[in-house]
Order: C-alpha cells, then sequence, then structure tokens
C-alpha cells in the first residue's frame, strides 16, 4: 500500500480504510511503503526523527508503549515491555525525546530517550491517589479485554458505576481516570472497561460489533462489558444490588442502542457461584448534565445501606 508520500517524506500513521471511521492505523515509511511488520498492533501516534527513524505509540490492551522504527524490518521496544502504565511522547529535539509515563493512578514520571544513551527516568514526586486505581482484565468472548477500576478505600463490595467511553477508537488508556474522585468520595466505584469495538481485541474482532455480525445472539461489546461487570461481582469488587451503567456517544448507543444485543436490554450473566445472585441487572443512570448531584441524591446508588 502506498501512502500518498514521496522520497524524502517522514514517518507517518494513515488509516487502512478510506473514511474517518473506524480507524485501523499503519505506519508509512518516508518511501511511501508501509510497514507490514507493525500490522497486526494498534498504532495511535507516530513522531518522525529525520534521518533516523520514528518513534511509534502501541496500544496493548489499554496500556501504551513507544517502540522505535528504523526500517521495514528493524524495529524494537523503548519502554518496558509488558509495563502497567500509558507512554506518551513529549517534546523532541533532533532525536532526543521527553516521554511521559502515566501509571493508573494518574500520577506521572518523566523520562529522556535517545538512541545513544536509551531510556533514562526522572523520578518525579509521587502523588498520593484519594482513591484506589487499578488495570483489570477478565475473559471475554473473543479474548481479553482490560479495564480502569477506581474504588475507594477499604473493602468492597461497592456499588457500581459503569461507564462506557464515547470514542471506539482510543477512547481510554490505562491512567485515565475520569469521574473517579466524583464517585469514590461517595462510596461508589467505578469501571471504565475497553470493548471490543476499539480494536482492543484485533482489527478482525473490531469490525465485528460494527457491522452488528451474529446479532442479538452474540454481541462482542455488550458481552465484554457484561463479562467485565461478572468478573467484579465475582471477586467481592461490585455489589449486584446496585449496578448502573451510563455513557455518551459511542458508550451511550451500546447501553441504550435500538439493537437488541445493547446492553440495557440485554440477558445478563448466570453466576454460578452460590455468593453471586442467579441474574443481575445494569440499571441505566439517566445522567443529567444539570442538577446532577441532587438528582443523585434520589437513585438507589445512595440510597440503601451497604451490606458488608
Amino acid at each position: 500500500m502506498k501512502g500518498g508520500c514521496v522520497a524524502g517524506g517522514v514517518w507517518h500513521l494513515v488509516n487502512r480504510y478510506p473514511v474517518p471511521a473506524p480507524r485501523w492505523n499503519l505506519l508509512v515509511d518516508p518511501d511511501g511503503n508501509t510497514v507490514s511488520s507493525l500490522g497486526g498492533l494498534r498504532l495511535r501516534r507516530c513522531v518522525d526523527l529525520p534521518d533516523w527513524g520514528c518513534l511509534v505509540v502501541v496500544y496493548r490492551g489499554i496500556r501504551e508503549g513507544v517502540i522505535a522504527v528504523t526500517s521495514s524490518t528493524s524495529w524494537w521496544p523503548v519502554t518496558p515491555d509488558g509495563d502497567v502504565a500509558s507512554w506518551r511522547i513529549g517534546r523532541v529535539d533532533g532525536t532526543s525525546c521527553e516521554l511521559i509515563r502515566i501509571d493508573v493512578d494518574g500520577s506521572t514520571t518523566t523520562a529522556t530517550w535517545s538512541p545513544d544513551s536509551g531510556l533514562h527516568h526522572i523520578a518525579d514526586p509521587d502523588a498520593e491517589c484519594a482513591w484506589e486505581a487499578s488495570l483489570v482484565s477478565w475473559d471475554a468472548p473473543g479474548g481479553q479485554l482490560e479495564g480502569m477500576l477506581a474504588t475507594p478505600h477499604g473493602t468492597g463490595p461497592w456499588p457500581l458505576v459503569v461507564y462506557l467511553h464515547p470514542s471506539p477508537w482510543f477512547g481510554i488508556s490505562a491512567g485515565d481516570q475520569g469521574d473517579a474522585a466524583y464517585w469514590t468520595r461517595r462510596s461508589v466505584a467505578l469501571f471504565q472497561p475497553d470493548y471490543a469495538g476499539s480494536g482492543i481485541l484485533g482489527e478482525e474482532m473490531m469490525w465485528e460489533p460494527l457491522r452488528g455480525i451474529g446479532m442479538p445472539e452474540r454481541d462482542l461489546d455488550a458481552d465484554g462489558v457484561l463479562a467485565g461487570v461478572h468478573t467484579l461481582i465475582h471477586t467481592g469488587i461490585a455489589d449486584p444490588r446496585r449496578l448502573y451503567v451510563y455513557g455518551f456517544s459511542a458508550g451511550g448507543y451500546l447501553t441504550t442502542g435500538s439493537s437488541p444485543g445493547h446492553i440495557h436490554s440485554r440477558p445478563q450473566r448466570r453466576g454460578k457461584e452460590q455468593s453471586i445472585p442467579d441474574t443481575f441487572q445494569l440499571t441505566l443512570w439517566p445522567f443529567k448534565s444539570s442538577g446532577a448531584a441532587a438528582h443523585l441524591k434520589k437513585t438507589p446508588i445512595f440510597g440503601q445501606q451497604q451490606r458488608r
């Protein structure tokens, strides 16, 4: 595939598809050739380093790392492979770059990297998080999904609010806190799961929910989110009597869309363990942009004393 770049150009990303969405990025070298060796990876950003190569931000689950690429067959990880964090590319000076590591609790550490000296951390002051933040993973139809979980300090089970991100592509990353401060101050856990339409399960699985393949019997987006909720119930984090869901844009459609495969109209998963109810129900939280605090006081999220 040619990316429309001429010799002497720059490394850059192009969408495989001739439309804005869906988005599956391919890396194109300065001669306009696609780097096929990266074809299976979910690429977010490319920074050209003239006369050397480029740095590319790559997703692994919802974690982001950085790789260096110098040719169509030569690339390697710059940041630690498997690091439970998100790395971003900051200032660039020639081939020297500032890299920013975002931990799961949102705290940041700055590092520098260059081809000659490699990666060097510059320790930033530790920031104490007012809630417990973690990256969670679970088995779902099609593969393993990941999401961000924020809980109050202490022991659950907690009322659980599930927030579905608004963008199928690059919608959530490790370290994203969202409305965690708001919910955890009110003794509610916040779960931000990624779903198949983002590409987290690969390019082929990304297309399945977008095209409605297999619905309503199979819905990779909805069933994946529900499997994550079931996992949080099973591990004692979520109170099965108080489960709520809301979302915006693509996340809102996934919550209440007209397809019978979407979450609000979907049969909830049964639990085999005695400690888990036979069924659980995710209740739609009717978010109001004005007067939200007053509205919340009238919902069952805060309307019952939690049983421990």
